[in-house]
Formats: structure tokens, sequence, C-alpha cells
């Protein structure tokens, strides 16, 4: 845990350096993987979409109703420029 912690630090301190308008989501610490840039806007937090369904799943939700709440609460909340990014990071095979 507390490399986790260590890592979620460095990208929170360097995020504020590059951009103090950045967005972070309350509840998800672990779900961050990295700073992601983008033509025209400042950079902004990448969160494991994968990771952030795993934490909603953890706090009791199944795993339908848990993307069901990030698609409408989490990855669907536009707040502004500093609104974090989300990246699916591996591809299941069906």
């Amino acid at each position: 845990m507390a490399a986790v912690l260590f890592c979620v630090n460095k990208w929170r301190a360097r995020i504020a350096e590059l951009n103090p308008e950045a967005l972070s989501i309350d509840g998800f610490d672990d779900c961050i993987i990295g700073i992601v840039y983008r033509c025209a806007f400042q950079p902004v937090l990448l969160y494991d979409e994968e990771k952030c369904l795993q934490n909603l799943e953890r706090t009791g939700l199944s795993q339908e109703d848990a993307k069901e709440h990030f698609d409408f609460n989490v990855s669907g909340a536009y707040m502004g420029e500093g609104t974090p990014m989300f990246g699916v990071m591996s591809i299941e095979e069906e």
C-alpha cells in the first residue's frame, strides 16, 4: 500500500506543477496510472477504467451496477477542462 501512495503522491505533485486546475476523483487514488496531454488543452490525470470498476465492485456494487455507475457518474461527469480521462489498458477476449 505504501508503494501505491508513493505513486499517487508523485502523480498528484506532477499534475499540480503542470496544471493546477486538473481535477482528481475522490476514492479512486489507486486507479491513477499517469498524465495525458491533449492538443490545445492542459494535461490531466489518467485513470485505469478497469481499476475504477474494480474499486466500485469492492464497495458492494454488482459488475453491472458498477459499470452503470461508472459510465454515468464517473467517466460521464464532465467538470470542465480539468476533468480526468480514462484509459482501457487491456482487451478481454470473448
